[in-house]
């Protein structure tokens, strides 16, 4: 044990055990006798890597992974739900910290952690007693308590959320979406506002395309809200039907709004796949109105000329505004196909989405 205690005399109570970056998972346990909560990095082979004391015995402790990295550790410590935040190597960021219970109550057991797709921590607990109270409290990664410890659910009998992190499991609101994977948390935020349900049951494919008719409903949505409904389709377009065409009458909306004019031809292609230079364009529209004009470009990336690239006034606002960054290496990457991850961040950011 790291901080010495002797086997035999009480070493090793009430272990947990959490996920880590780099392939690792992290064991806790609190020493009793005269000892403190520890953390202990295990890597893929088995093998005993970084360690790390709290500072403070603690029993029953759970972990999850947040964002960039960091470890949400928490546990019971003198009756009363704590945690403390542990970077990648297992040094603490923040914390111990007390969570006391939402009406006051004493004691606290049956201790639960999980985070969400944004990589804030959640912890779940009862307080003990014979008519047991849950609380629940939020954290994020640098220890700032979000959602202080708040009652939601009074229990007739006493029968706990169950015991150690039994009840609760690691939350992604679609199962392709890993926490540390790209655009997880702008993810979240569409789903939060009714602007996408997924492709799939549980999925949100965040590697395929973006063709034209999902962004119209994505634009539309992120624009009017979960709720808005567009007027029914009048026939617009030769190559999308009406009535019977996917999306046909967010397209058509779309287009009455200046937001897109089609792709030519009286047609508007709407499973071609969108680029990042016609994304610049559609979001800035969606963003200030059919009849904005962004600034003249003075060249900010190497494969967008300046003057006479396609949409590059737009492609330079959209960088200005803190919305992209381009591709790596001073490009944008006009050409290439936006994923749906992609969208989702861009989308959040134009829109100014929670």
């Amino acid at each position: 044990n790291r901080s010495g205690v002797a086997a035999g005399t009480g070493s090793g109570f009430s272990p947990g055990i959490g996920e880590l970056s780099g392939n690792r998972v992290a064991l806790a346990y609190s020493t009793t006798t005269g000892g403190q909560l520890e953390v202990h990095a295990i890597n893929s082979d088995g093998s005993e890597g970084a360690s790390a004391g709290l500072g403070i015995d603690g029993t029953y402790p759970d972990m999850t992974a947040l964002a960039g990295g960091k470890l949400l550790v928490g546990f019971i410590h003198d009756g009363v739900t704590s945690f403390s935040i542990l970077d990648s190597s297992l040094s603490l960021v923040a914390g111990p910290t007390a969570l006391p219970n939402k009406d006051g109550g004493a004691g606290s057991i049956a201790l639960s952690v999980t985070h969400d797709a944004r990589g804030n921590g959640i912890l779940v607990w009862e307080e003990d007693g014979i008519y047991a109270l849950t609380n629940y409290a939020a954290v994020d990664s640098t220890g700032a308590v979000i959602t202080p410890p708040t009652v939601f659910e009074t229990d007739t009998s006493y029968s706990g959320i169950s015991y150690n992190g039994s009840a609760i499991s690691t939350y992604r609101p679609f199962g392709d979406v890993p926490l540390d994977s790209f655009g997880a948390g702008s993810i979240e935020k569409l789903l939060d506002d009714g602007v996408t349900a997924g492709c799939g049951t549980d999925t949100f494919c965040p590697g395929q395309p973006v063709t034209r008719a999902e962004m119209a409903v994505f634009l539309l949505k992120a624009e009017h809200g979960s709720s808005y409904s567009p007027p029914a389709c009048t026939g617009v377009f030769g190559d999308v039907a009406c009535p019977g065409g996917f999306a046909v009458d967010w397209i058509e909306e779309a287009a009455a709004e200046g937001i897109t004019a089609g792709c030519g031809n009286g047609n508007f292609c709407p499973d071609a796949n969108v680029s990042r230079e016609q994304m610049a364009v559609l979001l800035l529209k969606a963003e200030h109105g059919s009849s904005y004009s962004p600034p003249a470009c003075t060249g900010v990336f190497a494969d967008v000329a300046c003057p006479g690239g396609f949409a590059v006034d737009w492609i330079e606002q959209l960088a200005a505004e803190g919305i992209t960054a381009g591709c790596g290496n001073g490009d944008y990457c006009p050409k290439q196909d936006v994923k749906r991850s992609q969208m989702a961040v861009f989308l959040s950011k134009t829109m100014n989405l929670r």
